[in-house]
């Protein structure tokens, strides 16, 4: 049975994550919803359930650029992490809102 409040759409952008002391460089999203967001499985230890990650999105592909987004580690598999955002405001909100449009 699906849990899922808010509908997904399908949209690669150039992510970061940060946990532990690990900096998972060159990842891509499979798909982003306001409510979160699945990153694909990439070479790195992939985070715990549960875990709070650093989520940023990389505009252009420049290092250190972008925003940052707070989250949550929902769900781990072989097709990658489901990270559900926490600590929201409306620039976050609006920022998705584009993205997805």
């Amino acid at each position: 049975m699906e849990k899922r409040k808010q509908s997904r759409t399908e949209v690669v952008v150039n992510v970061e994550m940060h946990y532990r002391d690990i900096h998972a460089q060159g990842l891509r999203t499979r798909n982003v919803s306001l409510g979160g967001v699945l990153i694909e499985a990439g070479d790195y230890p992939l985070p715990r359930k549960g875990e709070t990650v650093t989520l940023q999105v990389v505009n252009g592909g420049a290092p250190g650029t972008g925003r940052n987004f707070r989250t949550r580690v929902a769900r781990v598999n072989e097709d990658g992490v489901a990270l559900l955002f926490q600590d929201f405001d409306l620039e976050d909100f609006e920022y998705l809102q584009e993205m997805l449009d």
